[in-house]
Parts: C-alpha cells; sequence; structure tokens
C-alpha cells in the first residue's frame, strides 16, 4: 500500500527559483502585448493633418477624358465624337484587318497635332486638346476619318 502523500503548507515558499520563472514569462507577456498594439488588427491609423491631406489630394491625377472609336474595314465607328476640352485619350480598336497603321491628328486649319503609329490592335494615347475641331485620319485610307469636337 502506498503512503498518502503530504503537503507540508508550514515550508516557506522557495522566492528565488519562484522570481526565476515568474520574470521571463512576465517579459515575454509584456513584448506580446506591444508588439500586439502596434502591429496588431486592432491598430488604428492616426488622422492625417491637413498638409498630409492636400498632399494626397494633390499627387491623384485627374481622371482623363476618352474618345474612343473602333477602326474596321470601311472606316471608324462612330465617325465622330464630341469630348470636354482638356486631356484627352484616344482610344482606337483596330478590327480593320490591316497593320501597321499611321494616324495623324490635326486641327480643323489643318494644323497638326500629332502622329501615332498603331501596330496591331489597339490605340491609346493621351493629348491635349483646346476647344476645337479636329481630324484623326489614317493616311493611307482617305475614307478612314474620325471627327473630334472638343468643348
Amino acid at each position: 500500500m502506498r503512503a498518502a502523500a503530504t503537503i507540508n503548507f508550514a515550508k516557506p515558499l522557495d522566492l528565488g527559483r519562484t522570481l526565476k520563472l515568474a520574470i521571463p514569462s512576465l517579459v515575454i507577456i509584456i513584448l506580446i502585448v506591444i508588439g500586439w498594439s502596434k502591429f496588431g488588427p486592432f491598430k488604428r491609423p492616426l488622422p492625417a493633418t491637413a498638409s498630409q491631406t492636400a498632399a494626397k489630394n494633390a499627387s491623384v491625377p485627374q481622371q482623363t477624358e476618352g474618345v474612343r472609336s473602333t477602326l474596321k474595314p470601311e472606316g471608324f465607328n462612330p465617325a465622330s465624337a464630341t469630348c470636354t476640352a482638356g486631356q484627352v485619350q484616344l482610344v482606337v480598336e483596330n478590327v480593320s484587318g490591316t497593320a501597321p497603321l499611321t494616324l495623324r491628328l490635326t486641327r480643323a486649319n489643318g494644323e497638326a497635332i500629332g502622329e501615332y503609329q498603331l501596330d496591331r490592335y489597339l490605340l491609346k494615347q493621351t493629348v491635349n486638346l483646346q476647344a476645337g475641331a479636329y481630324t484623326l485620319k489614317e493616311v493611307n485610307h482617305s475614307a478612314w476619318v474620325l471627327q473630334i469636337t472638343a468643348q
């Protein structure tokens, strides 16, 4: 038969041993709490100052208006477009079966604005258009004309 284990409550605690175990555990818990508060999922961003908000808004580019047309064997579809004057993105999708193409943008008075190469399927070109009438033509196909009005 076994003797029952007895607990002697009169024996003093070994404070040195207790501290040796408690201090490292406490340090680990403190480090976890600090890390959680800095990088945890409940961290809230600090409110932005007025200068930070202004800088962020200034760095956001203004949205560019677009003129889109599809170039088919019979020409541009649609053959005319209207946009707001300013930065305009010309988008031409080539389904004509012909490539490469050279597109020339001119003002109504004949002044050349630019010439753009359409190698295969798509041209995306940002241009600055002042108010007025413009023509986008394929240089080797006189019937392929897109009339653009910037207001």
